[in-house]
């Protein structure tokens, strides 16, 4: 199973976190590059099109890192939540449900994937492909 996907099934199977994101929670591998859309996700959308508050997981491709504690070069590898709601909702679910994800998910092992810390992440940006949808985004980096 990719790294999106257990991390998806980890976030998928929290009750809180998914009353808040009920446009669901999909892995990169369900989106493809096209993101969220009416076809990849239809119930990610309201029955009069509105985008409902939803979350995509993205886990980059590992690449070489230079190691501080020797001299061998490791691996690094980052996982990235990208939490969306139509942008006349505001911001105010996918705030908490960013605050529920890195709960979920900040310095916790998940099987498959190993431990996860959070490294960043933006909280109030908007998409222009997706009508100016709010969008948060929640960094964290594969450790171990």
């Amino acid at each position: 199973m990719a790294i999106s996907e257990s991390i998806r099934d980890v976030l998928a199977a929290d009750a809180t976190l998914t009353a808040l994101l009920v446009g669901g929670i999909y892995s990169y591998a369900q989106t493809r590059r096209n993101g969220i859309s009416r076809v990849t996700t239809p119930d990610a959308y309201e029955a009069g099109g509105f985008l409902r508050a939803c979350a995509i997981i993205k886990a980059s491709d590992a690449k070489s890192a230079a190691s501080i504690r020797d001299s061998a070069a490791g691996l690094r590898q980052t996982v990235t939540v990208y939490l969306y709601d139509d942008g006349d909702n505001g911001y105010g679910a996918i705030l908490a449900a960013r605050d529920r994800a890195v709960a979920l998910l900040d310095r916790v092992w998940i099987d498959g994937v190993g431990y996860l810390r959070r490294i960043g992440g933006a909280d109030d940006e908007r998409d222009p492909k997706l009508n100016n949808a709010a969008l948060a985004r929640v960094d964290f980096e594969i450790v171990g």
